[in-house]
């Protein structure tokens, strides 16, 4: 029974240290932003967001920026992964 129990618990182990190699392959990019809000539409989600050196348009769910509006000073962080078993149609 000992050994049945150091050998999960090597597995475990071994799985463990696995899992962060494996998921760095998948991650692709992270990147933040500051800017200005310069549109919005409240209804569909939409929001642009400006600044000296790029415009970024972005989608989010319409309650989650109800209380933003043009003008206002905001800090975007953005991240995607590849593979992660989500689809888009």
């Amino acid at each position: 029974m000992k050994k049945f129990l150091l050998l999960i618990a090597g597995g475990l182990l071994a799985a463990s240290l696995a899992a962060p190699v494996l998921a760095a392959d998948h991650y692709k990019g992270k990147h933040e932003m500051y800017g200005d809000v310069t549109n919005i539409d409240h209804e569909k989600g939409n929001l642009t967001v400006t600044n000296s050196e790029v415009t970024m348009t972005l989608n989010f769910p319409p309650a989650s920026i109800e209380k933003l509006k043009s003008g206002d000073k905001i800090k975007v962080k953005v991240e995607f992964m590849r593979g992660t078993g989500v689809r888009f149609e």
